[in-house]
């Protein structure tokens, strides 16, 4: 899902605001339930622009 780059890249985002995670496993958990919300919502968005 996510290459190195883009896992140094969030972790640094993270930091710029005050978020710290006590290892890289509970980083790389975050970054894919932030995935998965991520394609929940774009699913949602297709379907109700489908009902229209």
């Amino acid at each position: 899902m996510f290459n190195e780059e883009q896992i140094r890249k969030y972790e640094e985002i993270f930091k710029k605001n005050n978020i710290e995670f006590t290892d890289e496993k509970e980083l790389k958990s975050v970054l894919n339930q932030m995935y998965m919300y991520a394609q929940i919502t774009y699913e949602q968005f297709r379907m109700n622009k489908k009902e229209k």
